[in-house]
């Protein structure tokens, strides 16, 4: 997500980082989104901004896993590629680094969040980048960004977030442990 000029770092907007804790503070209650010149935040997850870094351009958590290219075959009736496409993208990579931890067989168990922040295009380049949030005895939580780079934008763009969960299966599709690092 390209960021816009922040009202934090204004001269004529002294009281822009109170108003913005104001305002988050009340919507964080409410369970709400703030968008603010920063882009679009879950209130409830809200982090304090390092005001150092506030102008650096963002970057993928994680590492790529898989990149290809939106296709007109992917479109939905607006012509943006379809969510459900994007989705199974990101099953493909979790499944990979999920696949290697497990050093085998695994299965997505679980999507416990998912968010949709910008439309693709068609002919943007599609690169899913993941990191590995939590292992368990057999299971593995990893969140996926998706990022998109095209002619058109001079920096990358955060398209989709979510965290997948997989769980080790054995060759008859059977939980398992996963193995000892």
């Amino acid at each position: 997500v390209s960021r816009c000029n922040s009202l934090y770092s204004h001269p004529d907007y002294p009281d822009a980082d109170a108003v913005s804790l104001a305002a988050n503070s009340h919507l964080a209650a409410r369970g709400s989104l703030l968008i603010n010149a920063l882009g679009i935040f879950n209130a409830t997850e809200l982090a304090v901004i390092d005001m150092n870094t506030i102008n650096e351009s963002p970057a993928p958590a994680g590492k790529l896993i898989s990149q290809t290219i939106a296709m007109p075959r992917e479109t939905n009736a607006n012509g943006d590629i379809f969510g459900g496409w994007l989705l199974s993208q990101m099953d493909l990579a979790g499944a990979i680094l999920a696949g290697r931890i497990a050093k085998g067989r695994v299965a997505t168990v679980a999507i416990s969040s998912m968010s949709f922040l910008n439309p693709v295009s068609v002919g943007a380049v599609v690169g899913c980048y993941a990191d590995v949030k939590a292992l368990g005895a057999s299971s593995i939580t990893i969140g996926i960004e998706v990022w998109i780079s095209d002619d058109n934008q001079a920096e990358p763009c955060k398209v989709t977030e979510g965290e997948f969960v997989f769980v080790a299966i054995d060759d008859s599709g059977k939980t398992r442990q996963l193995p000892s690092s």
